[in-house]
């Protein structure tokens, strides 16, 4: 009989065989099983684990159906932080017309496996031995999460590849003895598309021309930082001049600007004050600037290097984007993203001179050495135990999206086309429902949105608005509005999902403005739940409306 030691432990390691097509093939399974999994739980309908990725694809059919930056062809209004990715949704729609729909999950698994290649290219180039390159894509390809990433059908991945190519251009020209003041053209392009992908790569141009400061290259940082700032300028510019704000609503409204400075830096806090409480903030910025001090001193002194400044760059982003941004609820934590796995990235090469048999005694496998090592490991690895949970999620929140706002689609297709329908998660109802959305929560709605930050948003303007537009009903999550919902509007029926994971709520609440149409809207629910998959329908009792 053969014990168990470490020898043993340390000769099987030894013999797995450690290269990036392994890694390409396990990550192609998951992939695969992922994309089965979702397909047996939606009836064989491949629906996008985010309701914002519907609202991309709506708005780039406007914008070339219409010529309106809307998610409403009636109405221009910016619903999105993301305006390079809308633009290359629109000319690919004009490539090839509704099959647009699927654009996303091509060019996300495309990324995918570009991002793996560069990861292991990078720690192969930084002389990381395979078995620890290995082990470092996986844990990054795990945490992050990049598989459920291409499945949301949005631009993370593309942003957080535009960010590793920006880090390693930095890098090269800020070590390069040769090298002249002034960076090369094809660094200012990838600044430009750091902040033109996602608003809040601008937190990581920010902490890139801190450093470029401190090299003393000040007409490098002050054009870093213009062209940095372009996409934001630019896209401001021109909804300022099509009556829209500067900023686009989904920063507006989730920030919950308000009419008075007073009122914004109060709402910046307490968002500040959420994400420094937030374990990835606690634990995982311990992390980033603990493996910065190690690195420096390890290189004995010398902040200059390779992997050194890459990890110093991410870790003063990550406190700007603590301050300033906002971590991610849901279950994909997209916002911080092209932090955690460049920050981990950056980790791995920081700290690539130190061997582990340097921290931890090899000689018995349960050692004192190894057991305080394993603690230590778990505790720092608490951020990241939780994202383990992203990838089931992932596949529940497809059948999530296809039960509510996918079969809500149909029901407007089928009796409600081109009628005016209030609502506040509007993506996948407005992209397949072929309805006029009424978007209460602001992201798409300016009037609403105004009325938000300036905190005059109430039962009336709800109603307004909603006779104003023509509305015939509203489908809404009645616990997000509370007390604002207009006593009038009467609640006709309601729509539940069981297991919700990335839904706002499990029930959608249908509002009728008046008792026209209860009735009607009552029969075609009756006429159209024989067709409901995961669903329970429940009527309300509307005897205010007898006799209609």
């Amino acid at each position: 009989m053969q014990y168990l030691t470490s020898k043993n432990m340390v000769n099987f390691v030894k013999n797995i065989d450690w290269s990036f097509p392994k890694i390409c093939f396990i990550a192609s399974l998951t992939t695969l099983l992922m994309l089965v999994s979702m397909l047996f739980l939606t009836n064989g309908k491949f629906i996008y684990i985010q309701d914002d990725a519907y609202i991309h694809l709506e708005i780039a059919k406007n914008l070339v159906d219409h010529g309106v930056w809307g998610v409403s062809y009636k109405e221009a209004a910016s619903a999105s932080s993301s305006p390079l990715w809308i633009i290359i949704l629109a000319f690919i729609y004009l490539l090839v017309g509704n099959y647009v729909e699927y654009a996303p999950l091509v060019i996300n698994i495309v990324l995918f496996f570009i991002i793996l290649k560069f990861l292991w290219d990078t720690l192969v180039e930084y002389e990381v031995g395979p078995r620890r390159s290995f082990v470092a894509v996986l844990f990054i390809w795990l945490v992050t999460p990049l598989g459920p990433f291409i499945f949301g059908g949005m631009e993370h991945l593309f942003h957080i590849l535009v960010v590793l190519m920006f880090l390693k251009s930095l890098e090269s020209w800020l070590t390069n003895e040769e090298n002249k003041s002034f960076p090369p053209l094809s660094l200012f392009v990838l600044t430009f598309f750091v902040a033109a992908f996602r608003y809040e790569g601008m937190f990581l141009v920010a902490s890139a021309v801190f450093f470029v400061l401190l090299k003393k290259k000040v007409a490098a940082a002050i054009t870093m930082l213009g062209v940095g700032a372009m996409p934001m300028t630019l896209f401001g510019l021109w909804s300022v001049n099509n009556g829209l704000f500067f900023l686009p609503n989904s920063l507006l409204m989730k920030k919950k600007v308000g009419s008075s400075l007073l009122l914004a830096a109060k709402n910046l806090f307490s968002v500040a004050y959420g994400n420094i409480k937030m374990p990835i903030f606690t634990l995982f910025g311990t992390q980033l600037f603990l493996g910065l001090h190690l690195s420096i001193f390890k290189n004995n002194g010398d902040f200059w290097r390779k992997g050194t400044i890459g990890l110093g760059v991410v870790a003063l982003a990550f406190i700007l984007h603590a301050i300033f941004g906002r971590f991610s609820w849901v279950p994909m934590y997209r916002y911080e993203a092209y932090l955690v796995l460049s920050g981990i990235l950056y980790l791995f090469l920081a700290l690539r001179q130190y061997r582990i048999e340097d921290l931890v005694s090899t000689s018995k496998l349960f050692s004192v050495s190894s057991f305080v090592f394993v603690i230590l490991f778990v505790i720092l690895s608490m951020p990241f135990i939780k994202r383990l949970y992203s990838w089931p999620h992932a596949v529940i929140s497809s059948k999530n999206i296809y039960e509510q706002h996918y079969q809500l689609s149909k029901f407007f297709d089928r009796y409600y086309k081109g009628k005016t329908i209030g609502a506040n998660d509007i993506g996948a109802i407005s992209y397949f429902g072929g309805i006029d959305v009424i978007d209460f929560w602001g992201l798409a709605d300016n009037k609403v949105a105004s009325a938000k930050m300036n905190g005059s948003f109430g039962p009336s303007t709800m109603e307004n608005i909603g006779l104003e537009r023509g509305m015939d009903f509203a489908v809404l999550f009645e616990s997000w509005f509370g007390d604002n919902i207009p006593k009038n509007w009467i609640r006709v029926a309601s729509w539940t999902i069981e297991g919700n994971v990335v839904a706002g709520s499990p029930t959608v609440t249908f509002f009728m403005p008046n008792c026209l149409g209860v009735v009607s809207l009552q029969n075609n629910l009756r006429d159209f739940s024989s067709t409901l998959k995961g669903v329970s329908l429940w009527y309300n009792d509307v005897d205010i409306c007898h006799g209609w």
